[in-house]
């Protein structure tokens, strides 16, 4: 699991350097969202081994599937897609 983490965060050069910092926490998780692909699996272990509670990062990856103005398809491009709507709210 280490090893995909790095792997998909060296996906991401910018979010690379600022690590955890990129996705701030702002406020918590209401509901329970189920997790339903790999890649949604993969985004949700991402954001939990940057300190987001499991509700947390479910609650990230399908506010980012619901609000992502094209199709997804891949880890690098929901986590991205994360990254965006966190810049959204900020």
């Amino acid at each position: 699991m280490k090893k995909s983490f790095f792997k998909v965060l060296s996906l991401f050069p910018v979010q690379n350097k600022v690590g955890k910092f990129g996705l701030v926490k702002e406020e918590k998780a209401g509901r329970k969202p189920v997790i339903k692909s790999d890649s949604e699996k993969e985004a949700q272990e991402v954001l939990m081994q940057l300190g987001y509670k499991k509700s947390e990062a479910l609650a990230m990856v399908n506010h980012a599937l619901e609000h992502a103005s094209s199709a997804i398809n891949s880890t690098e491009e929901l986590l991205n897609e994360v990254y965006k709507q966190k810049k959204v709210k900020a």
